[in-house]
Formats: structure tokens, C-alpha cells, sequence
């Protein structure tokens, strides 16, 4: 579970929302976890400590720029499905 949100493993518990079954639901769903995640960059004291994440140990800020990296990608990605 990530913010204490959703578990976002269970894809079909997502898709299956309610508020997800329209593209101005999934806008507003996908701006809001940038709102979660903007905040919870606002909110580290410090963003050069370095931080295990998966494989990655590397500092707060550097897994920020990789996340963004990422939704990047994911972004690109929903452009030519």
C-alpha cells in the first residue's frame, strides 16, 4: 500500500472502480496521486539522504527524479495505446 491509498497490486480492484470507468475519473485519479506524491517530496526533510528503494540505494532525490523518469514513460507509453 503506498500513502495508505490502494493496494496497487490488485489490478482488478482498480479497474473495476467506480471512478475510474470515465477518462475525466482517471484524469482526476492520476492528478490527484501527483498531488500525493508532490507533497510527499515537499514534506522530506532531507532529499539527499541516501535511501534503500528496491535495487536502487541511492539519495530521496535521485528516487524522485527516477519516479518522474518513469511516469514518463508510462506517460509516452498511453499516447499510442
Amino acid at each position: 500500500m503506498i500513502a495508505g491509498g490502494y493496494d496497487a497490486s490488485n489490478f482488478d480492484e482498480i479497474f473495476k472502480r467506480p471512478e475510474l470507468q470515465t477518462k475525466e475519473g482517471v484524469i482526476a485519479w492520476v492528478d490527484k496521486s501527483y498531488d500525493v506524491m508532490i507533497n510527499q517530496i515537499k514534506s522530506e526533510d532531507n532529499l539527499d539522504d541516501n535511501t534503500y528503494y528496491y535495487r536502487w540505494n541511492c539519495s530521496k532525490n535521485c528516487l524522485a527524479r527516477k519516479g518522474f523518469e518513469h511516469q514518463s514513460h508510462h506517460r509516452g507509453n498511453g499516447l499510442f495505446t
